[in-house]
């Protein structure tokens, strides 16, 4: 079987190395011209961990990362901790794993050599999908390069504007949430330590949130500032911005919050506006099918976004594997995940409307729903029933 998947992006190359390793073909086709580390900080909380494990790069994650012993949730004003969590042995005897925080970078350049060694010539650059057709036995590619591809399954992994689902699935373009998030990466020794206390936090207010934590052995400080504004929409992963313009709205936080945030060096603060899509009814039509953010994103307030991308990919793959017939396997994957990554969708805005409440002074660990409750993290995408 011919497998193509569109974008090589977490989701993208994680889908292709669980691909490969059930023993597939597959050529993975990227738009950029070339693979570079790009975004900042991610959590990999323990359903992603099993995963990656799974995959056969954990070991690489956790030794450029940093393991999570303790987070907390602190008051915007006072930074009083309004939630404290152990995260360290409490997760390995709970959830089977450990939460690391670690640079995407170094994630997507783990999953690129994995992929490349498997078969160095996999992945195309300078590959942008401008249309395909479904001829019922094999799916017709057509690039803007003037490249021509025929493949027995087509696998959309390109992301919130993905040309697949917007061709295949819903013609409907993502939706501005009202938010806007910056972003920045601080060397460790520009702040002091007891600001860093625990080395993970977020501080929850009206209308805005800031979290930080450690990351790359503990040598850098990434930091995510997010404000319910409509003042400004425009698309982008990494649009330029200045420490002045998200300080701005952060008057009256506390100090530590301010602190990290002034220690971010010059050009080093980036924004975008956080859109994302209605859940999709289906991920499949025929031949396709989508995976990652071209089939839900989600707002980042519950840290899950790059691991349903990665559990897609393991369980698709796992499917194919399993399931004589491409339609027949496209349907397992999509009741095997829908579900779970739909509902995850959900309590992630549900998430931020809870964090953001006017009723700050009134948050406590009663009222605190987080994923340790909710199933997140229990799931292992290598065995999970498909």
């Amino acid at each position: 079987m011919r497998i193509a998947v569109i974008g090589a992006g977490l989701g993208g190359l994680a889908a292709a190395l669980a691909l490969q390793r059930q023993g597939f073909t597959v050529s993975v086709y990227e738009q950029v011209a070339e693979l570079g580390e790009v975004g900042a900080g991610i959590t990999l909380h323990p359903n992603a961990t099993k995963a990656l494990n799974f995959l056969g790069i954990g070991d690489e994650i956790a030794a450029n990362a940093v393991a999570v012993t303790r987070t907390a949730i602190k008051h915007f004003q006072t930074g009083a901790i309004l939630v404290d969590q152990n995260k360290g042995d409490a997760n390995l005897a709970k959830f089977g794993a450990h939460m690391y925080q670690t640079h995407r970078a170094d994630l997507h350049r783990a999953l690129e050599n994995a992929v490349r060694a498997n078969d160095p010539g996999c992945i195309l650059t300078n590959h942008a999908l401008s249309t395909f057709s479904d001829a019922g036995s094999h799916v017709e590619l057509q690039f803007a390069n003037g490249h021509q591809v025929t493949t027995d399954l087509l696998i959309g992994a390109d992301g919130i504007k993905s040309v697949v689902r917007r061709a295949a699935f819903s013609p409907e373009p993502p939706r501005f949430m009202g938010r806007v998030a910056w972003r920045g990466v601080v060397p460790r020794d520009r702040v002091e330590d007891a600001v860093l206390q625990p080395g993970s936090a977020i501080f929850i207010g009206p209308d805005k949130t800031f979290g930080y934590y450690l990351m790359r052995r503990g040598t850098l400080v990434n930091f995510v500032a997010t404000v319910r504004t409509d003042s400004w929409r425009e698309e982008g992963w990494s649009i330029p911005s200045t420490i002045e313009e998200v300080t701005a709205h952060y008057d009256g936080w506390c100090r530590d919050a301010r602190e990290i945030m002034c220690a971010t060096p010059p050009n080093g603060c980036f924004k975008w506006a956080l859109f994302a899509h209605a859940p999709l009814k289906t991920w499949r039509n025929g031949r396709v099918a989508v995976l990652g953010d071209a089939a839900h994103p989600m707002l980042p307030f519950m840290g899950q976004g790059a691991a349903q991308s990665i559990e897609d990919g393991i369980i698709l793959a796992r499917c194919l594997k399993a399931t004589p017939g491409a339609r027949e396997a496209l349907a397992r994957y999509e009741a095997a995940r829908i579900e779970r990554a739909t509902f995850i969708q959900f309590e992630s805005t549900a998430k931020a409307e809870r964090w953001e409440s006017r009723e700050t002074d009134n948050y406590r660990r009663e009222k605190h729903r987080n994923e340790d409750d909710m199933g997140v993290f229990d799931y292992d995408a290598g065995t999970a029933p498909i």
